[in-house]
């Protein structure tokens, strides 16, 4: 929601956008999960490794472009923002749930 103000979007838009592209992005670890089982090897590993957050990003700015009807470039900024603010808070939140759990102990 901080990235599209301007335009007329209710809460409930953002939040199913959001559930959306989650379900995809369980579905890709899912399937490439399935294919590192299937096809074992440190070299496939490492392609599909490389493979999961290329094909997050193309699905998050294609995603981001149909939904709110902007340019491709447009899109590619804020997807590229999107994910490194998402990247930033699992991080952080694994850092505290880390501390937490050792000071716990």
């Amino acid at each position: 929601g901080w990235f599209y103000k301007k335009k007329v979007y209710y809460y409930v838009n953002h939040a199913i956008f959001s559930v959306h592209y989650h379900c995809f992005l369980f579905l890709l670890f899912l399937v490439l999960l399935l294919l590192d089982k299937l096809i074992p090897g440190d070299t496939f590993s490492l392609i599909l490794l490389v493979i999961a957050p290329v094909a997050g990003i193309i699905y998050l700015v294609a995603a981001l472009h149909g939904m709110y009807r902007q340019s491709f470039w447009l899109s590619l900024v804020k997807g590229i923002a999107i994910s490194l603010l998402y990247v930033i808070t699992l991080a952080v939140a694994n850092v505290v749930l880390m501390i937490s759990a050792f000071v716990g102990i």
